[in-house]
């Protein structure tokens, strides 16, 4: 986890096309506090636990969690 002030940072590589990357960011993480921040970067790893690979790309790629 880096606490270097910038919110929860999450960064993903396609692996059939190492070419297409993408960064999606917390905006709202900014302004919370390391224990807050570590709180919530923790429910998010747990929502993605069952979550494919592509459903993962299609969110961040697009901002919209797939239907």
């Amino acid at each position: 986890m880096d606490n270097s002030g910038k919110g929860i940072h999450f960064n993903a590589t396609q692996r059939t096309d190492t070419n297409k990357k993408l960064a999606a960011v917390l905006t709202s993480s900014v302004s919370l506090t390391d224990p807050q921040r570590t709180t919530l970067y923790l429910d998010y790893l747990k929502g993605l636990e069952n979550r494919s690979a592509e459903f993962i790309w299609q969110w961040w790629s697009t901002g919209h969690a797939p239907a």
